[in-house]
């Protein structure tokens, strides 16, 4: 099955599920919880401030450092943080934290949300989206970097390239829908990634995230009642797939060259990212919102989202497209 008709039934799918019924729904924070047992020197200091001088700042750099482990390296930024001592030794970390969105390729380093107040729930969606679109353009500006540097092949560079400038005109046409100036993405300084941080964020931000974010475009692009938006939505969902589509031809590659066991924790890794966007509460929006903007609901994306994964035999196919 290619991965278009996979999206696709996904979408019917989902909208079977029910009918109360780009981009990707506004959601709240989602939150992760780690157990720290036997922790390296730098993590041993970490919780050790954070216990002796409630070091609000040891701490959530505490959390940050628990996140990158739940998530495999990706970094994202801490909104709430809570560390505990469950027993000799075992540290439990609960973070509340901000990912962007469920979908879409977030670059590693990501700091600003584009969240805003003061606008109407529409307004500030679409802002918010534009905001991530962007930041997706320096997100694949960086996986063409570490791909040329790692020697990966040809058309994964100018895959990761191409979709950059896809994300560049994503990003010009939502803001075209507002009427006031989005908010910048802050990014951190790029970091290059070794082949095993390269795979681990490739499954989380690209398997995961910009596969479900292809498959909410297709269902936007179907379901939005404004006009203009189902255009843009639709326009947006071609381009999309096509980057779903690197991603998995990437994850491909990737298992060709890591060792038995990177390739194992990456698979971990992908299964537990979508394990929490099957997870995730959708945020309270108004009925016309939610119309206008033709978002799916909780149950609508669990189903979507649940529907989405290849199997062996189809990661090879598109291993075979790489060259």
């Amino acid at each position: 099955m290619k991965l278009r008709s996979m999206l696709a039934r996904a979408v019917v799918l989902g909208v079977g599920a029910t009918q109360a019924g780009c981009c990707c729904p506004e959601l709240e924070y989602p939150e992760a919880t780690v157990e720290l047992t036997e922790p390296s020197p730098q993590l041993a200091a970490l919780i050790a401030d954070c216990d002796a001088n409630a070091n609000e700042e040891k701490c959530r750099a505490l959390c940050a450092e628990a996140l990158k482990i739940f998530f495999g390296d990706a970094t994202y930024a801490v909104v709430e943080c809570e560390v505990t001592e469950v027993a000799a030794g075992t540290t439990r970390v609960h973070v509340v934290y901000d990912d962007g969105t469920v979908c879409g390729r977030a670059p590693a380093g990501l700091v600003s949300s584009g969240r805003i107040a003061g606008h109407d729930q529409v307004i500030a969606w679409l802002a918010r989206a534009a905001h991530l679109e962007a930041a997706s353009v320096v997100a694949f500006a960086h996986l063409a970097a570490d791909l040329a540097r790692l020697g990966a092949p040809r058309a994964l560079i100018l895959g990761a390239l191409a979709a950059a400038q896809d994300e560049v005109r994503h990003a010009a046409m939502l803001r075209a829908l507002v009427d006031f100036e989005v908010p910048v993405a802050r990014i951190a300084p790029y970091q290059p990634a070794s082949l095993r941080e390269l795979a681990m964020q490739n499954a989380v931000e690209g398997c995961v995230r910009e596969t479900i974010g292809a498959a909410v475009n297709l269902w936007q692009a179907e379901q939005a009642t404004n006009p203009v938006f189902r255009a843009v939505f639709a326009r947006i969902a071609e381009d999309e797939l096509r980057h779903a589509e690197l991603s998995w031809r990437l994850d491909a590659w990737l298992q060709t060259q890591l060792s038995e066991s990177d390739a194992a924790d990456v698979i971990a890794v992908r299964a537990r990212a979508r394990s929490a966007i099957e997870g995730v509460a959708l945020e309270v929006t108004s009925p016309l919102a939610r119309e206008l903007l033709g978002l799916p609901d909780r149950t609508q994306l669990r189903a979507i989202a649940a529907m989405i994964d290849l199997d062996e035999r189809q990661r090879l196919e598109l291993g075979e497209r790489v060259a």
